[in-house]
């Protein structure tokens, strides 16, 4: 019928319903997902809080939609991510063999729990799971690939690794405190250059 109004009929039959209509309010998704970021988490990176996986963006972590298996791999990733840092700090404080074996206990304990159930950390499911975490390359460091994309653990599992950061307290010419400056500040700062090396006394000619 050429001359049907699909509007007007709506409207008449819509005015013959028994039942109320009215407009629902939609919660704002945003803020109920959403909650204050903990500065202890990495940005841009995953953490479970009270059972569910968040994201952090910046200043708010951000509830994920992960699922299932995905939410397991994810999850996982995050513990292994977290002994892998342990092995990192204790190194970068300093640290005897000894000190460092209980920690490298655990990392290959996790991570072989881990690629029992999913296999290597570098898969391409894994990789799916985990790729929007800044830290992904870091645990991929964990396993030297051949070229047949078979695994096996770094040296990190087994050998010390790093060196701690020892902080340079002494220097014996203005060019050493110069170079200094500019590792640790990443500029000339003159005031750090003389108050860090009381001894040193900086030429006070104005070089051109």
């Amino acid at each position: 019928d050429e001359s049907f109004d699909l509007v007007d009929a709506l409207d008449r039959v819509v005015s013959r319903l028994n039942a109320t209509i009215q407009i629902a309010e939609k919660e704002n998704e945003d803020e109920r997902e959403t909650i204050p970021a903990d500065p202890s988490i990495k940005n841009f990176t995953y953490t479970v809080i009270g059972g569910n996986l968040y994201y952090r963006h910046n200043a708010i972590m951000r509830k994920t939609e992960a699922k299932g298996i995905t939410f397991e791999r994810i999850k996982g990733l995050d513990e292994l991510r977290k002994a892998t840092r342990d092995v990192i700090d204790v190194q970068m404080n300093g640290c005897t063999h000894e000190e460092l074996e209980p920690y490298q206990e655990k990392l290959n304990t996790v991570y072989d729990e881990y690629v029992n159930k999913y296999g290597i950390v570098s898969s391409k499911q894994n990789a799916q799971a985990f790729r929007d975490d800044s830290d992904y390359p870091l645990i991929c460091s964990l396993e030297d690939l051949d070229e047949d994309g078979n695994a096996r653990k770094a040296d990190m599992f087994t050998k010390q690794t790093i060196r701690p950061r020892i902080e340079i307290t002494d220097v014996d010419t203005a060019m050493e405190a110069l170079a200094v400056s500019l590792n640790e500040k990443g500029r000339v700062d003159l005031s750090y250059m003389t108050v860090s090396y009381t001894h040193l006394t900086l030429p006070t000619k104005r070089i051109v």
